[in-house]
């Protein structure tokens, strides 16, 4: 799975142009809200803005079912772009492989 690094405004007008489902839940949602996140984004993009303030157990859980939805070659596996701030959000996307979003769009 890789991650994307972009900002709101950048994640939002990709899924304008790609016309694609855009999410964008908040830091404080729970495991199992962020897991209907990722199937409200389904064939999207799902936005996490601060991603060091989202719960560790939640992310790991809702990054897990996408990673899932790709070995299982869904179709609809939704594109994660984050907005890591700070060294504690370089640390946790480095170990998914942070990319840049422009690299979408070539």
């Amino acid at each position: 799975m890789d991650l994307y690094a972009g900002s709101l405004y950048e994640a939002k007008t990709l899924a304008d142009e790609q016309g694609r489902p855009f999410r964008a839940p908040h830091h404080t949602v729970g495991a199992c809200a962020l897991v209907g996140e990722v199937a409200l984004a389904a064939g999207g993009i799902l936005y996490l803005e601060e991603v060091e303030r989202f719960d560790a157990q939640a992310l790991r859980v809702a990054l897990g079912v996408v990673r899932s939805m790709e070995c299982m070659k869904h179709d609809h596996t939704p594109l994660v772009i984050v907005e890591p701030s700070g060294v504690l959000g370089a640390i946790i996307c480095a170990g998914f492989g942070l990319r840049n979003l422009d690299t979408l769009r070539r």
